[in-house]
């Protein structure tokens, strides 16, 4: 539905302008009404991170890889859970980490959802082990592939604390080409460090496997934390937003949706408006079971519940009513712009002062 929606307005001119314009707030109502008349079925987008472990030690890794402990959601409980959401109508599951590939069993928990129906799957990997997996790859239905690169050779490997991590994301990337995965794309994290890397690393994207790019800034979270210098300014938001602008004239890149609302940036740097899903289209799983509202924050103080004392469905209908019903900060009540953007991401706007770009967004 929400397809043919966009596809009606792309086409009439005043209907999109107002659509536009209310984004959002449109979006949001829909999920309120399906509430009563049930026509679509939500959440869409579950991400499941299935371990912390991690093979990379990544400065900026916001889930904490590898500096967590967790009880493990067990293989069993895993598939009871895969099964509620496919009983929920979910239509995209993300498999995540950590790493998801140094988990023993990730191959049958991949099968598992391919053959209990779940419509579209990813897989989440930083790319190292794939070439060692690919027989299992191969056996396993994915849609979608997600790999992670920030920066060019050393300087990448680098960023990621792994040597030899460039390469090996790459040569993942035409394994997934070449084992049928329709769809697979570059993850880049942009920092000050890394922004002026941006137009050579692009030459590489170019000729890779990849079907399309992703850029996104830094998440204040977990060990991104500890390093503040790597933020941007409003000057440098500028700077990214002006070059993927630049780059999208030969290359299948895009901001990451979760940035915020960017006004007059919108149709130029993103593939759709900006909406936050966060409790209302999507959620995230953590390797212990307990629910967060979306991907974005790796924080307990924000779980919903666990799967392992409630059922997906119980927690989903009862939980996420302060991030369905938020109380905006007052700036936002009064802004023009609201109907667009609804305070913005909810993830930047309970960890950080950053979630409004109308300053510089002109």
């Amino acid at each position: 539905m929400l397809s043919l929606i966009n596809n009606l307005v792309e086409h009439v001119p005043f209907l999109k302008s107002y659509y536009l314009r209310n984004y959002s707030e449109l979006r949001y109502n829909l999920f309120r009404a399906n509430q009563l008349i049930p026509l679509i079925k939500f959440p869409r987008y579950v991400h499941f991170l299935i371990t912390f472990d991690c093979n990379f030690g990544c400065k900026q890794c916001q889930v904490n890889a590898n500096d967590r402990e967790a009880d493990l959601l067990t293989y069993e409980e895993i598939t009871r859970v895969i099964r509620e959401i496919r009983n929920a109508g979910v239509r995209h599951l993300i498999i995540t980490g950590g790493e998801a590939l140094v988990r023993d069993d990730v191959f049958d928990i991949l099968r598992f959802a391919g053959d209990c129906g779940i419509p579209h799957i990813t897989l989440a990997t930083n790319g190292y082990l794939v070439e060692r997996y690919r027989k299992e790859l191969a056996d396993v239905r994915i849609d979608r592939v997600v790999t992670s690169i920030d920066d060019v050779g050393e300087k990448n490997d680098a960023i990621r604390c792994k040597k030899g991590a460039f390469e090996r994301s790459l040569k993942a990337l035409e394994i997934f080409k070449e084992i049928g995965v329709p769809s697979r794309e570059i993850n880049t994290t942009v920092f000050p460090d890394n922004i002026s890397s941006m137009k050579d690393l692009a030459k590489y994207v170019a000729a890779s496997s990849a079907t399309n790019w992703i850029m996104g800034t830094l998440i204040p979270m977990g060990r991104a934390n500890t390093i503040q210098e790597r933020y941007f300014t409003d000057e440098e938001f500028t700077r990214l937003f002006t070059l993927i602008k630049e780059l999208r004239r030969t290359l299948p890149v895009e901001l990451l949706s979760h940035t915020g609302y960017l006004k007059n940036y919108c149709e130029d740097i993103t593939s759709e408006p900006f909406f936050c899903r966060a409790g209302i289209e999507t959620c995230s799983i953590n390797p212990d079971g307990n629910v967060l509202p979306c991907n974005i924050v790796n924080d307990d103080r924000f779980s919903q519940g666990n799967v392992r004392e409630k059922s997906f469905q119980a927690i989903w209908k009862d939980g996420f009513k302060e991030i369905r019903n938020p109380q905006l900060p007052d700036d936002c009540n009064k802004c023009q712009f609201l109907a667009a953007c609804r305070g913005g991401c909810w993830g930047y706007r309970v960890i950080s002062e950053r979630y409004c770009y109308m300053n510089f967004c002109t």
